[in-house]
């Protein structure tokens, strides 16, 4: 989505950014869900799961979606 974004000459800036922050979503999701599931039960940590998707789905279509369409290059 952000790629589409960037001009032509920096679109390998933005592939490896935005690469870059799923890699450490990716590890720190990872390591909250242990620490979670290592305190509570795991109906716990699928309930946070799912707060935390609502809440990436609301922040794209309260965010990022409208700044996408204002600012999308094609």
């Amino acid at each position: 989505l952000y790629i589409n974004l960037a001009e032509n000459n920096k679109r390998g800036t933005a592939s490896s950014t935005y690469l870059l922050g799923f890699d450490v979503g990716a590890s720190i999701g990872m390591l909250f869900g242990g620490y979670i599931s290592g305190i509570w039960d795991f109906q716990t940590l699928f309930i946070v799961d799912g707060a935390l998707c609502l809440t990436s789905a609301l922040i794209y279509i309260l965010v990022s979606k409208p700044l996408f369409e204002a600012k999308r290059l094609r």
